[in-house]
């Protein structure tokens, strides 16, 4: 899924949603799947960009997970909440309805906090 190599100059953001989610071990798979799947395909189409979705390789109950996802500006974070009203098509707004929940099913506690991006200088 992602990460899937070094992030492009044109997949950086300059804001940085750090997102932790706690979900039992055993349903890492089903999580990421939904998540490359049913929620990131209209969030992209929103401009967001995921850099990466990591855990610990230990294994842990609950499981950590931290997400890195790219936003323009706070506004653009707090855009992306409301797909339909974005002009993302009826299929990926049908598809994140579908998974997005059946993701969410399989989180015991989350938060997020919005950072700043430092990219060093070419």
């Amino acid at each position: 899924y992602r990460p899937d190599g070094p992030t492009k100059p044109e997949d950086q953001r300059p804001v940085y949603g750090a997102r932790r989610w706690w979900i039992n071990p055993e349903d890492w798979e089903s999580f990421n799947r939904l998540s490359y799947e049913g929620v990131w395909p209209a969030m992209d189409h929103m401009g967001h960009h995921v850099i990466g979705q990591f855990r610990d390789a230990a294994t842990t109950s609950p499981l950590e997970i931290l997400n890195l996802a790219g936003y323009h500006d706070p506004a653009h974070w707090q855009s992306t909440r409301n797909p339909a009203e974005q002009g993302v098509s009826k299929e990926l707004v049908d598809k994140l309805r579908a998974q997005g929940p059946k993701r969410g099913d399989l989180v015991l506690k989350s938060y997020v906090c919005l950072m700043k991006a430092h990219w060093p200088e070419d």
